[in-house]
């Protein structure tokens, strides 16, 4: 089954993790999610109004990376939104990591 989040929520997760930036040492934000593709850059970002974008270009302001998944959907040449948007590290992989030993399924 595929779980569903909002823009907005998103967004309202990214803000909170910026408000307490202070309270803990918090060094970066994991955000294993994908959704929509888009043909260019500029279309990614403004996918939802800016408001993700500028969510995150705030983290990164200051020193919070925001790592997000290249995609969940098996686009082989678009990476999915939010990890389309250019200031956050998008990261993927190549297979589904089903083979190998338990460790290196569980490092995967």
């Amino acid at each position: 089954p595929c779980a569903l989040s909002y823009y907005a929520d998103e967004v309202a997760a990214l803000n909170r993790v910026y408000e307490l930036r202070n309270t803990y040492n918090i060094s970066s934000v994991n955000m294993s999610i994908g959704g929509d593709s888009f043909q260019s850059q500029a279309a990614c970002e403004v996918a939802d109004g800016g408001a993700e974008k500028a969510a995150i270009d705030q983290l990164r302001s200051v020193g919070i990376a925001t790592v997000i998944a290249a995609g969940n959907c098996g686009f082989t040449d678009e990476v999915s939104f939010p990890g389309c948007i250019s200031s956050a590290i998008s990261v993927g992989s190549v297979d589904d990591g089903s083979g190998g030993t338990l460790a290196d399924q569980v490092s995967s």
